[in-house]
C-alpha cells in the first residue's frame, strides 16, 4: 500500500470551472458547509495549436509552506467530486512533492536573507559605535566659521 493509498484524495470540480485534486482532511458534516483540505493542486489545461491538449498541476492556493497549511472550501461552490484515477494520483504526488520542495527552498532563502540583513545591520551599528557615530573622516571646519563656545576670556555673552 502506497502513501497515496492511505490519504483521502478527491478530485473536485468547482462552480467557477476550476478542477482540483486534494487530500481531504475533514469532509463537511450535515450542519456545516465547509470541507478542510491540504495540498490542493489545481489542474490546468493547455490546448496547443496542433490540437493536442496537455495538463499540469499548479498550487490551488499559492505560497503555502508545508503540509500543515490547510485550505477551507465552502461546499456550496462544489459541483462534483470523485476519487482520482491511479495515474492522476501519481502525477498529483509528484506535483505536491515539487511544491513542498519549492516552499522549503523559498523558506531557506528567506531565512538566509534575514540573517544577511541582520549581519549588515550589526556591522553598521558596530561601525557607528567604534567611530562614536561620526563618519570615518571629518570635514575640516572652514576658516569663516567660529567654533562655539570659545575659550577666549574677552568674549562677551
Amino acid at each position: 500500500m502506497t502513501d497515496a493509498d492511505q490519504k483521502d484524495l478527491a478530485q473536485i470540480r468547482l462552480t467557477n470551472g476550476s478542477e482540483i485534486v486534494c487530500e481531504v482532511m475533514e469532509w463537511p458534516r450535515e450542519q456545516d458547509n465547509q470541507m478542510i483540505m491540504r495540498n490542493a493542486m489545481a489542474i490546468i489545461c493547455y490546448d496547443h495549436a496542433d490540437g493536442d491538449t496537455s495538463y499540469a498541476f499548479r498550487p490551488f492556493v499559492h505560497f503555502l509552506n508545508d503540509e500543515t497549511d490547510y485550505v477551507v472550501v465552502n461546499v456550496d461552490h462544489v459541483l462534483s467530486y470523485n476519487r482520482p484515477t491511479e495515474y492522476l494520483t501519481e502525477q498529483y504526488q509528484v506535483a505536491v512533492n515539487e511544491a513542498l520542495m519549492n516552499a522549503e527552498r523559498r523558506n531557506r532563502a528567506l531565512k538566509r536573507d534575514k540573517i544577511e540583513g541582520l549581519a549588515r545591520l550589526a556591522k553598521a551599528l558596530e561601525e557607528m559605535h567604534t567611530n562614536d557615530g561620526l563618519p570615518e573622516e571629518e570635514e575640516p571646519i572652514p576658516d569663516n566659521v567660529i567654533p562655539f563656545p570659545t575659550n577666549d576670556e574677552d568674549t562677551i555673552h
